[in-house]
């Protein structure tokens, strides 16, 4: 399936390895954030805000 991250703007092709896959195609998002993009969004916020993903969900660490 070929997206366009909403952050960079590029292109890419995805399969059902990629976590945002299933979503995209059963139509419950329309939007895909690269792992780049997300990455990058993700240690802002960190930086910003002092507070990791892994401090709110205590079952985040499971899942990764």
């Amino acid at each position: 399936m070929e997206v366009t991250c909403m952050t960079c703007k590029k292109e890419y092709i995805i399969d059902f390895k990629d976590k945002q896959y299933n979503k995209i195609k059963s139509g419950k998002s329309k939007l895909y954030v690269c792992k780049t993009c997300n990455e990058g969004v993700q240690r802002e916020s960190i930086k910003t805000t002092g507070i990791s993903p892994n401090d709110v969900d205590e079952y985040g660490k499971y899942l990764k």
